[in-house]
């Protein structure tokens, strides 16, 4: 029970004192119960310039240039010791972006037009934590943290379950200092014949792209205090809490690591895109549109040889990109078959009915901007608990990794004659395919659009895509089997394939890529009424469902999160929504100069220019990712279900009420209060699958009341006030699914539902007043 983790004052440690002083007293509760209003700002300034020069009627040459700084600042929560809020990335901003383009169209005849263009593009992006330049780290006590502007500041501090990460200090990927540069040079032919309008042309790229940034531990360091090394051996409490902060109020951290970044990450990628296409105009009634598209990507280079490695694990090194015979741009194959046919057909029935289909193929790039970023772009000093959990953590030199010892000064690396370098083993590395093949996607859709009565226009379609060889960043060092042995749980190096081979205990290896294949298929329908007597209506409504099995298909670098059963991958996404219903509207009041009533006198200047517009949107819940405490799974790189041996069942309860009925769901092998659980072995998986149910729905009203006054004949002035969710209903957050949490199944707040695109919004009513002059 919690009542053993009481620790005298005399037994805590000294830095551990200074650290919990940092942090602002929120009273006895062990729940999240400290609030605090940050600031955040952002100053953005932007022009842009174009100059249109006409040599003749042929000829016509256009150049433009634009450039926007922005700054934006987030308030830490601790002050200057940083804190959990916004996940650490606390401290202020610095981006410029700029970019030019020059633009000739030739007219040769009335039936054949060239376009060139050429563009160049340039962005810089910095973010610096709060207390950059400091030596907040060394004036703890903490050693070797603290050696130039990059690794200055302090270190994070990470309390597992329930404390907030960081408890102190700031996301261990600042500081960072990224730039890209894009040059791209476009050649496009128009030429008419006949019923044909074919168009063909080019398009050649070149991508440059420098990161120096820390990812790992970070560069200021990064201490973990989990439950192993304050947890009974072989005990059977649950007193996570405790445990976890009784390790940190004593120093014996279960994890201890700092980054060390030499180099910056650089990549250099040409790449050449040459399509041709033919809209045939068959008949008055048939438009028939095809194409093909041949893309060509070449491997993919570091700026200088030496700033990659790639991770061999069959021979367990580090073979560095450019050096001693090794291929600059790591071996990869190149591949010239990346053709891309496309086919449309518009087919009008009659004059209020068009039916159209389409297909086509879509390649992507390479989609990881870590790519072959290990040594010597990232180095770091990492610690390991051997031989067990309940011990210390140790640097490679023997060194423990608490507070007063610090981090151990950087060590020079030793390149071997082959260009390859001895791996640390217990640091993550990737490991690029040299048989990588773009991935692609077959896109389909078929509609038929209808004019209806009253000015309405109805669209129904249905809209599908299969993903090809979609990515999936695969861990080679996942266990695909539990480790236990007769029932109990055995030492996890026997069940990970590269620490059974070297060994390589628990590093990830990432496999960049494994392909997989997604699916997803949504009918759509639209009714829209033009806009006619001041009137517009649009109601649109999709019923959808996208299936990958990587979680997000919107991020670089999705993974699974089950590697015993790979299939159960195979789920929906977590952006994926069942039902969208949005519908947007415009009317204006029909009073006032040039409309239907009242078009003069005192009462036409009262009413007149008069209009309300508006958005509603409804949706159903963003899906729910069930986990359990894996421990006695024993499974490194696979998540842990719960056993669910009920239905799901919505209760709709809030804060401290129960969202859905708890009672439905178990922990494999573990202590459960529900009498109706099973008793379940070690290394049980549990039986549901990742997505598998979906959080509250969304309701959003906004709308504007707006007003028109004409200043003379071309001038005119507007005033508008907007209201963002009208009717202030809550936009409530997904209910927490992680089974170990004591707010399992509650809903906690209002904002993000995990749709991986920033969340929604909370819902409060926002009133803004504006207005416009134009001339």
């Amino acid at each position: 029970g919690t009542c053993n983790n009481i620790i005298p004052l005399a037994l805590m440690d000294p830095i551990s004192l200074k650290i919990l002083a940092l942090v602002p007293h929120a009273g006895n509760s062990l729940s999240n119960n400290y609030q605090q209003n940050t600031q955040f700002r952002k100053n953005s300034t932007s022009f842009d310039t174009k100059i249109d020069h006409n040599f003749s009627q042929k000829d016509r040459l256009a150049f433009r240039f634009s450039r926007a700084v922005q700054n934006p600042f987030q308030q830490p929560v601790f002050g200057l010791a940083g804190g959990f809020a916004n996940g650490g990335f606390q401290g202020q901003g610095d981006q410029h972006e700029q970019s030019g383009a020059l633009n000739e169209t030739h007219i040769f005849s009335p039936t054949l037009v060239m376009e060139t263009r050429a563009g160049i593009s340039h962005y810089r992006n910095i973010a610096l934590t709060s207390d950059h330049g400091s030596t907040a780290t060394t004036d703890l006590g903490i050693p070797g943290a603290n050696l130039d502007a990059f690794t200055s500041g302090l270190t994070q501090i990470e309390i597992q379950n329930g404390f907030g990460n960081p408890f102190v200090g700031y996301a261990n990927s600042q500081p960072w200092d990224r730039g890209e540069t894009n040059i791209d040079v476009v050649n496009n032919w128009t030429k008419i014949s006949g019923n044909h309008t074919f168009k063909w042309g080019a398009d050649i790229r070149r991508l440059r792209d420098d990161l120096v940034q820390a990812q790992t531990f970070g560069p200021r360091g990064h201490y973990v205090f989990g439950t192993g090394t304050t947890s009974l051996n072989g005990g059977t409490g649950s007193a996570t809490l405790a445990n976890n902060f009784a390790a940190f109020l004593i120093d014996a951290p279960t994890q201890t690591g700092r980054d060390i970044s030499l180099v910056s990450g650089a990549w250099r990628e040409t790449e050449a895109f040459f399509f041709g296409q033919d809209t045939w105009h068959a008949t008055s009634k048939l438009t028939i549109d095809a194409g093909l598209r041949w893309e060509l990507y070449l491997p993919a280079t570091p700026s200088h040889a030496g700033r990659y490695s790639n991770y061999d694990p069959s021979i367990n090194r580090l073979v560095i990109a450019g050096i001693d015979g090794n291929p600059v741009n790591l071996g990869r194959e190149t591949y010239y078959k990346y053709f891309a046919p496309r086919l449309g057909i518009a087919y009008r029935v009659s004059e209020r009915t068009v039916v159209r289909a389409g297909f086509g193929i879509s390649y992507e790039p390479f989609t990881n901007n870590q790519y072959a970023f290990n040594f010597p772009v990232r180095q770091n000093q990492g610690t390991n608990q051997n031989p067990n959990s309940f011990a210390l953590p140790t640097f490679s030199n023997g060194v423990l990794g608490v507070f007063p010892n610090g981090f151990p000064a950087p060590s020079a690396v030793a390149i071997a004659a082959d260009g390859t370098v001895d791996p640390s083993n217990g640091d993550p590395y990737n490991v690029v395919d040299k048989h990588f093949q773009q991935p692609y996607v077959e896109s389909y859709n078929f509609s038929i659009q209808q004019a209806l009565p009253g000015s309405f226009v109805l669209d129904l379609a249905y809209v599908g895509n299969h993903g090809v060889k979609i990515p999936v960043a695969f861990n080679l060092n996942a266990a695909t089997t539990p480790a236990v042995v007769n029932g109990a749980l055995t030492d996890t190096c026997t069940v990970e394939p590269l620490c059974i081979k070297f060994p390589r205990r628990t590093a990830a290896t990432t496999f960049l890529f494994k392909p997989t294949v997604s699916n997803y298929n949504a009918l759509q329908a639209r009714l829209d009424h033009r806009f006619k007597g001041g009137f517009s209506l649009t109601t649109s409504y999709t019923w959808a469902k996208a299936l990958a099995y990587r979680s997000d298909m919107g991020a670089d670098d999705g993974g699974p999160d089950n590697y015993i059963d790979f299939q159960r991958n195979y789920s929906e996404t977590s952006r994926s929504r069942r039902h969208t219903f949005v519908q947007s509207y415009l009317y204006e009041l029909p009073f006032g100069k040039n409309k239907h009533f009242l078009n003069s006198g005192p009462a036409s200047w009262i009413l007149g220019g008069w209009g309300v517009t508006g958005v509603l949107t409804r949706m159903s819940g963003a899906p729910l990712h069930f986990t359990a405490n894996g421990n006695n799974l024993n499974a490194p790189g696979s998540t842990q279900y719960p056993i669910q041996i009920a239905p799901f069942h919505v209760l709709g309860g809030v804060d401290t009420n129960f969202w859905f009925d708890t009672s439905a769901f178990c922990q494999p092998a573990g202590t459960n209060t529900n009498p109706n659980c099973p008793v379940v072995a070690n290394g049980v998986l549990g039986n549901m699958r990742r997505y598998q149910f979906a959080g509250p729905g969304l309701f959003n009203l906004d709308a504007a009341v707006f007003r028109n006054f004409p200043v003379g004949e071309r001038m005119g002035f507007e005033f508008r006030a907007e209201a963002f969710s009208v009717t202030n209903t809550p936009h409530f957050s997904n209910p927490n699914v992680s089974l170990t949490s004591s707010t399992f199944g509650r809903i906690t707040g209002t904002g993000d539902q995990g749709t991986g695109a920033g969340g929604v919004g909370d819902g409060n009513r926002t009133v803004e007043l504006s207005a416009k002059f134009t001339f």
